[in-house]
């Protein structure tokens, strides 16, 4: 079966493209392809608009972006320390048209998945208090609690709940165990 090419506007593209680089440029196309993918705009759009979509219609359409292509034997978001971005802030911005609340920043879970502290302590850095119990449960190893938190992190700690309950990705690995999803029995809520 052949593949159906996802249609995105071109002008609607540059406008959340303008948006997501409005403090200035990402640390490199990959970061910028995420955000844009991560965006209300594209949570909105009737298709799936994946980061791998955002790459190849800005390739399509010719846009340059002030964000830079990543380059070989470097580290991966790693930039010149003059342009490195500020912590782990979720700013947000309008874009025309519409006034689409877009993700100018989103970073998921990094680091590896043991238990060393240097992640929790990364980790907990970022998160509001409220959240600091649950990483300190997800270090001692409860996965529900890890879960949780990648969750509460990914839609960037802002009102967790209905937003995870909402979560329609389907590029999540966790999605099918995400907390805060309605009890059915027998295809009814229970």
């Amino acid at each position: 079966m052949p593949r159906i090419k996802i249609d995105i506007k071109k002008s609607e593209l540059i406008y959340v493209i303008l948006a997501v680089e409005a403090n200035g440029p990402l640390a490199n196309r990959s970061v910028l392809h995420d955000a844009v993918a991560a965006s209300a705009w594209a949570r909105k759009h009737p298709a799936n608009i994946t980061p791998a979509v955002v790459g190849l219609r800005i390739k399509e359409f010719g846009i340059n972006p002030k964000t830079q292509m990543g380059r070989k034997f470097r580290d991966k978001g790693v930039l010149p320390a003059p342009a490195a971005p500020i912590g782990n802030e979720i700013r947000r911005t309008t874009v025309k048209p519409e006034s689409v609340l877009v993700v100018v920043k989103h970073t998921p879970m990094t680091g590896s998945f043991s238990r060393d502290g240097n992640v929790f302590d990364r980790l907990k850095a970022d998160a509001p208090r409220v959240y600091h119990s649950k990483i300190e449960s997800a270090r001692r190893g409860c996965k529900d609690s890890a879960i949780e938190i990648n969750c509460a992190q990914c839609v960037g700690f802002e009102d967790v709940e209905v937003n995870v309950r909402g979560c329609v990705t389907n590029t999540c690995i966790m999605h099918s165990f995400r907390p805060y999803q309605t009890v059915t029995v027998g295809g009814k809520p229970a």
